[in-house]
């Protein structure tokens, strides 16, 4: 697991939204 995956699933259970998390992240929700 990378960093990147790490952060990306750490950052999705904060907010409980894959949406609001992409978009914290500046990513496309489809990356996630």
């Amino acid at each position: 697991m990378e960093i990147r995956q790490l952060k990306t699933f750490l950052t999705v259970a904060r907010f409980l939204s894959f949406n609001r998390a992409a978009a914290h992240l500046h990513y496309a929700q489809s990356s996630i």
